[in-house]
């Protein structure tokens, strides 16, 4: 459970700190103030992994880049805009603090792209002719004080490549707005959830958002493993797939809180492919599903009607949920945490917290 975290010249945040949070932690904010730049902060800083970078770049959408440039164009691709306000001459750092004593950082740094060798010894007069570095960016994690554990990624035959890191790593998912849902990764999680007989249970929860659906199972079509749903009235098992994309959805935050079990679970732009009817049932069932299997929640939203059904659970729990509100003022991202309480306060005044 993270309690609060900092980030510092890590994209748009110059100096952000925030202290307090819970359970569940509610993101808001205008466009382009920084709230997925914050839930993947927390993503790269858990996974202890520089590749989680690179891949937080794809799902927004960002796959043009060809290694076949020159290799200074490449690293600045890659990685120049984790800097705030892409000043690679200051270093990055991401720190969080959890309960027990759990504390985490990353440091990212972007080295000089060259260094100068040695004089030579049998001509000292001549001046020494700079080499490039073989990796410029660097990212430095450490765990609760412990050695810091250093990784450089490199390109070779023109593709990157991560050397492994030494630290843990932590139970994290990331569900972006613009990453399409992984049908083999969502497949898996509930077969492992059927192996250990806790499907059923699964399955409970779910009918209670959706009263059509009687069961979730995994079937061969067509000679390949599909999700499929038991709908009453209808004669034949239908792949989930094929019901909604919200449904399917709401499958996977609902599987990976299970996979993420003492971890956490961060969902950008929860509102998205969801009627607004089942709101309320989606809240109960995040709520219902992160304290049975221990799963902190960062969940981002902008939609009115999100917050206002959050609310209705907040009220009733205060102490489980907090508001975390990024703000845009002078080209640098600012935030402001509302606990329980003062969240349930602001959506009966109708305060507007977006």
């Amino acid at each position: 459970m993270v309690n609060s975290f900092s980030m510092r010249n890590f994209r748009c945040f110059r100096d952000a700190e925030v202290d307090g949070c819970t359970r569940v932690n509610v993101v808001v904010g205008d466009n382009g103030t920084g709230k997925t730049s914050l839930l993947e902060g927390l993503f790269l800083v858990r996974g202890v992994s520089p590749e989680l970078a690179v891949s937080t770049r794809s799902w927004r959408g960002l796959e043009g880049v060809h290694l076949s440039a020159e290799q200074a164009d490449i690293w600045d691709a890659l990685f120049s805009d984790l800097f705030f306000a892409f000043d690679t001459n200051k270093q990055a750092l991401i720190s969080m603090k959890g309960k027990q004593d759990e504390n985490r950082s990353v440091t990212i740094q972007m080295q000089n792209r060259t260094r100068p060798p040695s004089p030579r010894r049998d001509n000292p007069s001549v001046p020494p002719q700079t080499i490039p570095l073989r990796s410029p960016i660097r990212f430095i994690y450490k765990l609760n004080g412990e050695v810091e554990d250093i990784v450089e990624p490199e390109i070779r035959n023109s593709e990157i490549s991560f050397t492994k890191a030494l630290g843990e790593h932590v139970n994290i998912s990331l569900i972006s707005a613009n990453r399409p849902l992984s049908h083999q990764e969502t497949l898996s999680q509930f077969s492992h959830l059927s192996q250990h007989y806790s499907d059923a249970q699964f399955v409970t929860h779910f009918s209670k958002i959706y009263p059509s659906i009687s069961g979730i199972s995994v079937e061969i079509a067509g000679g390949s493993p599909v999700l499929c749903a038991s709908i009453t009235g209808l004669p034949k098992k239908i792949p989930l797939s094929l019901m909604s994309s919200g449904i399917t959805k709401l499958v996977s935050i609902l599987l990976s809180i299970t996979k993420q079990a003492g971890g956490i679970v961060l969902i950008d732009e929860l509102e998205n492919g969801f009627h607004y009817s089942h709101l309320s049932q989606i809240w109960e069932s995040l709520l219902s599903f992160s304290r049975h299997y221990d799963c902190q929640l960062f969940i981002s939203t902008h939609s009115h009607e999100c917050l206002s059904f959050a609310a209705e659970f907040a009220k009733r729990n205060p102490t489980e949920f907090a508001v975390i509100r990024v703000a845009m003022k002078k080209n640098e991202a600012q935030i402001r945490i509302l606990d329980g309480y003062r969240f349930v306060n602001a959506v009966e005044e109708n305060i507007e917290i977006r």
